[in-house]
């Protein structure tokens, strides 16, 4: 039921009973999901709650860090969602913005574009040609800095698809790289690159949890002390002799794109972590992604339909029924019609009506029952408080 909703707006259709009162015109308070019809003759109105809210602004952003060395068969499938969800949302009153990262040893980033009016402004920023580098973590914080800024949109209609191979060198957004030193044929080096991870570590692959603990305490002992601009000359590189008691550029990298990463998905966005070409020739990248992926396989249909559905399991509206004083100073107080063939539930252009369920707190209706209980449900108490969920 959840992916036939869709775009459609369900609504609640309710009818209430006024107390007659002598005055015309009367105006009261109504939320913003609640729309209400004048008084007829016999003093009632047909009320609809709707979800979501017809003032909602249905806006979603979605922001696509593709590493540089994704290939065209990953950059034509995400083309081909976006094609897709474009036709969808065509026809409704919904709007995607798409933001577009490519990242190599830093990030380029686009502006926002329409969905339904750049897709050809959205194709030509995905299959930008950049060469040169790999920093994830640069590519990361410019997709969460493009979320972070767009106020206008909640965080739960906020989508981030990372596509990379995992290799990665560098870290901030300025390219930035440690002088971790290591021996070759004789000779101490220390420039930065993929290889300082096996250099450390060998062919062995870290239980990553642990890894990333370990990686934060040394941080706070080692610093930026032996950091420098990728490009330029270090001042000061670790000791060769004790190599392996030191952070590499690699380390810092992979945990800097984990920790913006887990920020994102504390912070509400949806996260999603593709590879970009299939297994990388570097082991301990593939499993890194697997690690952010939570070893989740991921396809671009599934990402289509989670932003194409924008209004969640879950969601409820809670209205108070109306009472107080009209503009005149009368007062005025409004009754349930709390009869079952007075209401019923609409989803677009389908019609449910309710069902009582067996409640001792307050009157409980369903509609549209399924084999583990109702697609939707209504809660109405009366008294004081008078009010609907």
């Amino acid at each position: 039921m959840k992916k036939l909703i869709c775009l459609l707006t369900t609504f609640l259709s309710l009818f209430f009973m006024m107390k007659p009162v002598e005055a015309t015109g009367l105006k009261w308070e109504i939320s913003k999901s609640k729309t209400a019809t004048q008084l007829d003759s016999n003093y009632q109105s047909q009320v609809a709650l709707s979800l979501p809210s017809k003032s909602e602004n249905l806006v979603s952003d979605v922001v696509f860090v593709l590493d540089k060395s994704t290939s065209a068969q990953i950059e034509n499938q995400a083309l081909e969602m976006l094609e897709q969800l474009k036709a969808q949302i065509e026809k409704t009153d919904a709007k995607v913005k798409v933001g577009i990262v490519i990242f190599n040893k830093t990030a380029h980033v686009s502006s926002w574009f329409n969905l339904t009016s750049q897709m050809s402004q959205i194709k030509e920023a995905i299959q930008q040609e950049i060469t040169s580098g790999t920093n994830s973590h640069a590519g990361l914080l410019a997709g969460k800095e493009l979320l972070d800024n767009d106020k206008e949109v909640e965080a739960q209609r906020k989508y981030m698809v990372f596509v990379s191979d995992g290799i990665t060198y560098m870290y901030n957004q300025e390219p930035t790289v440690t002088a971790w030193s290591f021996e070759n044929d004789g000779s101490v080096l220390n420039w930065a690159g993929p290889d300082n991870f096996k250099s450390k570590y060998s062919d062995s692959i870290p239980e990553w949890n642990t890894y990333f603990k370990n990686v934060k305490n040394q941080l706070e002992s080692q610093g930026n002390k032996y950091d420098y601009i990728y490009g330029q000359t270090p001042t000061a590189s670790t000791p060769v002799l004790e190599s392996n008691q030191y952070l590499n550029s690699v380390d810092k990298a992979l945990y800097y794109t984990n920790d913006t990463y887990q920020n994102m998905k504390e912070e509400g966005y949806h996260c999603y972590v593709m590879k970009a070409n299939g297994q990388s020739h570097y082991p301990w990248a593939t499993s890194f992604m697997e690690y952010l992926s939570n070893n989740e396989e991921v396809s671009f249909d599934a990402i289509q339909n989670d932003i194409y559905y924008l209004l969640d399991k879950g969601s409820y509206v809670e209205d108070y029924i109306g009472q107080g004083k009209d503009q005149f100073g009368n007062e005025y107080n409004f009754d349930f019609v709390n009869e079952v063939n007075q209401f019923y539930m609409m989803v677009g252009q389908k019609k449910y009506t309710p069902e009582m369920i067996e409640d001792d707190t307050c009157y409980h209706y369903g509609f549209n029952k399924q084999n583990d209980g109702y697609d939707y449900e209504l809660y109405y108490y009366s008294g004081v408080e008078e009010h609907f969920i």
